[in-house]
């Protein structure tokens, strides 16, 4: 409450329903105006219920300051109420927030306090972005900071700030360049640190002049226009089926890996080909540099840095690359398959409306401008599959985590910090009941925002698992027959409703015209087959 109270009009109090909720509107704002987050809760079940949303965003390396209250310092240990200290059962904010932030720290001494914050702001943001939690006892939260003045012993910092990689190595870079110049089939890879680093631009620039189609790490799937001339899409769930099959008769003898982890989770079905090719890395992190897939080149620096160095490099020595005839045509036969494909996509499924049938038309009709924040669930994958964004980071996705009613969350903080911009939440039954409480903090505020729930009535990942793997044992993944659009509408949210075929078009027309926070709620069967398990590009050729 001290540290509440001290809020005025900078910076502005959200109140969000519930501490899972506030990280994942963080975490969203974070991602939309590439700053620092911030999410303040209070002690004990404030303290374990942001867990969830912490562990996300540093999963997702999104830069988030954490604040939450403790006992007061004199009662450390002594059972006062709420207390999180180590003895007796309580729950350490150390202990539980170490292993899910860059640091967890608790203020002790008012005359650390300054550098501490100083500290755990700079942490946040500094190199690999990504969470850092700070615990505030409440007799140091009522207590006046005294004049800036360094601990006895220690010299006055200069302020907060730590540096951030300058320049990349020049050895590593030379070398890049030069087998970037005699490649005749380049790959480029973009992970999540090529949109971390702000260096979306940049990646695009290079593509085009060592003529070298782009694919992505799911995470990063939007880190090129979908529409761009070298852009394939993306690796890993929900991804093309013909997308590995292109690649092979690409045959890349050299790929350029850019601020990606190389999970298996997306490098698996290209194994074959990274064994082939001369692979180069590059990263902020060194320990990345080796991880799962040794390079030829390996190149420490931040994406930003190395691309635009590059691209200088290439530049200055004049020498176009020696590759076969341009990959743009190619690139645009593939692009015109999935667009066909894409519109072709039935809105009926059986006698109900297709999922995915939706999603396509959706992404037919939603501004260029526009944000879409898919959930956990078969319209997360639907979303990967059919819609491709028209401008750089116009979808945003929890990949690390995975957490049912991140969206939700996420897709407020992004709408309140840029309201210019239509941002889409797509969302299931399952994760609504989790966290839609917070679309009343949308509805308060009006944010620009669309909420489109897909009621299956079910769990329908587990249920298709279900059906696949256990003979169609359906145990425990039904869920009742809920109206959402009443339950959006008692918050205040005008909702259309999606119940036939013969609703999609007027429905989602008539959503889009509504402005502020407006909801759409489709009646979908539980037993349909999202677009990322299927062929959908071979079933509608």
């Amino acid at each position: 409450m001290p540290i509440w109270q001290e809020f005025s009009q900078a910076p502005e109090i959200v109140l969000a329903r519930q501490e899972t909720g506030a990280v994942f509107m963080a975490d969203g704002w974070a991602r939309a105006t590439g700053r620092l987050g911030v999410a303040v809760a209070t002690i004990g079940p404030g303290l374990t219920n942001c867990v969830t949303g912490v562990a996300s965003a540093y999963r997702d390396s999104v830069p988030l300051l954490v604040l939450t209250g403790q006992a007061p310092t004199a009662t450390f240990g002594r059972g006062a109420f709420l207390e999180s200290y180590v003895l007796d059962r309580s729950v350490s904010p150390g202990d539980l927030f170490g292993p899910i932030t860059k640091a967890s720290m608790e203020i002790v001494d008012l005359a650390n306090a300054r550098f501490q914050v100083d500290t755990a702001i700079d942490l946040a943001l500094a190199g690999r972005p990504g969470p850092v939690h700070l615990s505030v006892p409440f007799d140091l939260q009522e207590t006046e900071l005294p004049e800036e003045q360094a601990p006895p012993g220690l010299e006055a910092s200069e302020g907060p700030g730590i540096a951030r990689i300058g320049g990349a190595p020049g050895e590593a870079l030379s070398a890049t360049a030069a087998a970037l110049t005699r490649a005749r089939r380049p790959l480029i890879l973009a992970g999540w640190g090529s949109v971390l680093s702000g260096a979306m631009e940049a990646v695009a620039e290079l593509a085009v002049m060592v003529d070298a189609p782009v694919v992505s790490t799911t995470k990063s799937v939007s880190c090129l226009p979908g529409d761009h001339p070298l852009f394939l899409g993306h690796l890993g769930p929900g991804q093309r089926p013909d997308l590995v099959s292109t690649l092979r008769d690409y045959d890349p003898d050299t790929v350029l890996v850019l601020g990606a982890s190389m999970s298996a989770y997306y490098t698996q079905p290209i194994g074959d080909i990274l064994k082939r090719a001369f692979v180069i890395r590059v990263d902020i992190e060194a320990e990345q540099l080796q991880l799962r897939q040794r390079p030829q080149v390996a190149v420490h620096a931040d994406v930003s840095t190395a691309t635009t160095a590059l691209a200088a490099i290439l530049k200055g020595e004049g020498d176009a690359p020696s590759g076969t005839a341009s990959s743009r045509t190619f690139v645009r036969e593939f692009q015109e398959r999935g667009r066909a494909a894409v519109a072709a996509q039935a809105t009926t499924f059986g006698d109900s409306v297709s999922m995915s049938g939706v999603v396509a038309r959706l992404a037919e009709l939603l501004p260029a401008t526009a944000v879409v924040v898919p959930d956990a669930g078969n319209h997360w994958l639907d979303t990967l599959s059919l819609f491709r964004a028209p401008l750089a980071g116009g979808l945003q996705l929890n990949c690390g985590l995975g957490a049912m009613g991140w969206a939700i969350g996420a897709s407020i903080g992004m709408a309140l910090a840029r309201p210019d911009i239509r941002t889409v939440c797509v969302t299931g039954d399952g994760s609504i009941l989790m966290h839609g409480c917070e679309l009343s903090v949308a509805a308060e505020r009006g944010a620009n925002l669309l909420v489109v729930v897909f009621n299956n009535r079910s769990h329908a990942r587990v249920r298709i698992h279900q059906q696949n793997v256990y003979a169609g044992d359906i145990r425990a993944s039904d869920i009742s027959d809920i109206d959402f659009t009443r339950w959006l509408q008692a918050m205040g949210i005008p909702t259309f409703g999606i119940d036939g075929p013969d609703d999609v078009e007027t429905g989602l027309r008539a959503a889009l015209a509504t402005p502020g926070v407006v909801g759409v709620e489709v009646k979908c069967h539980p037993d349909e087959v999202p677009a990322g398990l299927r062929d959908w590009i071979g079933a509608s050729a």
